[in-house]
């Protein structure tokens, strides 16, 4: 329900809280999951954000990597199966340079192409504490 998404994403606010936010293939799409990633920056404690399956496109990927600095205790990231292109692979790998506390990373089932896949890879090397790559 649209509203209802709406509704939670303004409710974030108030739940500073929150150390893991599950969203899995809740079908935001990417005007749902920008109003969502506009108040992330609420979620100080946030360690584990799992998006799986929204169909978030380039768009929304690169309003979530604009707010990747408030994020900066975030462990686990999920971003699978969500559509995302080559182009959204340059957006990816320097949002993954502003999360250095990364442990998990999940990034499959997205077409990045293989100069996407390169660029995506030489970020994920620069994550001292990635031990899970999906």
């Amino acid at each position: 329900d649209v509203d209802a998404i709406r509704a939670f994403a303004q409710e974030l606010k108030d739940l500073s809280h929150i150390t893991t936010l599950g969203m899995t293939s809740s079908r935001l799409g990417a005007e749902l999951a920008n109003e969502i990633f506009q108040n992330l920056q609420f979620l100080p404690r946030l360690e584990e954000l799992d998006l799986y399956g929204n169909d978030l496109g380039e768009s929304s990927v690169e309003l979530l990597a604009g707010v990747a600095e408030h994020l900066s205790r975030l462990e686990d990231l999920r971003i699978s199966n969500n559509g995302l292109n080559s182009a959204s692979a340059y957006v990816v790998a320097g949002m993954l340079s502003k999360l250095r506390r990364l442990k998990v990373v999940s990034l499959h089932s997205n077409s990045f192409g293989a100069n996407g896949a390169v660029v995506v890879a030489e970020a994920l090397r620069n994550l001292p504490a990635l031990t899970v790559l999906k």
